[in-house]
């Protein structure tokens, strides 16, 4: 554990375009991975320095570091846990929000994870690569429970309001919903071929599907539409105040930069001069996108 330290990350901020601006991460690191729970941004940064975000206000706290040696690829926050996993070592560090201190959980099972979302009840749910089960870690109790999904293999998933689990199963090409109360599964086809970038479910309940193709796929009654098709690869997708869904990619090739934009309106939106690694909004509209370089870029106000 490090010394708690803090700094006002908006009153740093220096001006980008007429939209952005950009702040230093505080402890001097590069942002790695990012997650977001309710108001908080959770960054990981090269050195496993975890630097909290309060999305309200910009102040930024320096609370923890995971030892330097652990090699995160699922980075997950809850309302009460936010989850670090190493799937080469087979660790899962378990972090107290409000304690701001962390167990480190040796779990065999977790090396072959590629995929983790955290449910309403703060459970850990983790898809294994290949494997016709989900595993899902209850913080409380310290236990792993498994859950038969007969022919899925899950790619990917995130969950919904009512705790399904929702995913995407490139080697099927198909996307689906798991029920763990009722214990039932329903599936439906992809036209795409390509890998999932990322999933997201707007407050209507749709699901959206991005590709490595720049495909973006709604699913919903039993259907898959392509809703857009860009000519680069989906970084990720986003969910804003609203509920509306956000798409993240690369501007045209002999561009340098990220554009961002809602899905529902095309000319909502930003664009930012320079690598962005993730997007996430405030309640205010606010739009925040990780530089690797060493930062954040951050929209003065709403872009709707």
């Amino acid at each position: 554990m490090v010394t708690s330290r803090s700094t006002n990350a908006l009153q740093q901020a220096s001006s980008v375009n007429a939209d952005i601006s950009r702040f230093t991460l505080l402890g001097g690191g590069l942002p790695v991975l990012v997650t977001k729970a309710n108001e908080r941004l959770w960054v990981l940064d090269d050195r496993n320095q975890i630097v909290t975000i309060d999305m309200s206000g910009g102040e930024m706290f320096l609370p923890l570091k995971l030892p330097a040696g652990a090699q995160i690829t699922q980075w997950k926050a809850g309302r009460s846990y936010t989850y670090a996993l190493d799937t080469t070592e087979g660790v899962l560090y378990v972090i107290n929000v409000r304690a701001e201190r962390y167990d480190a959980r040796e779990l065999a099972l977790l090396k072959p994870v590629v995929s983790a979302a955290v449910g309403l009840d703060d459970r850990l749910w983790m898809a294994v690569r290949g494997a016709p089960y989900l595993l899902a870690f209850d913080p409380k109790t310290g236990e792993v429970s498994s859950f038969d999904l007969g022919p899925a293999r899950i790619s990917m998933l995130t969950i919904d309001s009512l705790g399904r689990i929702l995913y995407a199963d490139d080697a099927r090409h198909t996307a689906g919903v798991f029920d763990p109360k009722a214990q039932l599964l329903n599936e439906v086809k992809l036209s795409s071929r390509a890998t999932t970038t990322s999933l997201m479910v707007d407050s209507s309940s749709t699901l959206w599907v991005s590709t490595t193709a720049g495909e973006i796929y709604n699913v919903r009654g039993g259907r898959a539409t392509l809703a857009l098709s860009l000519n680069a690869p989906v970084t990720t997708l986003s969910l804003d105040q609203t509920g509306h869904v956000w798409y993240l990619a690369p501007l045209p090739s002999r561009a340098l930069g990220f554009g961002f934009a809602a899905l529902d309106d095309s000319q909502a939106g930003s664009q930012v001069n320079g690598p962005v690694a993730s997007l996430d909004f405030s309640a205010l509209g606010r739009a925040w996108l990780a530089d690797p370089r060493g930062g954040f870029f951050v929209s003065r106000e709403q872009l709707r």
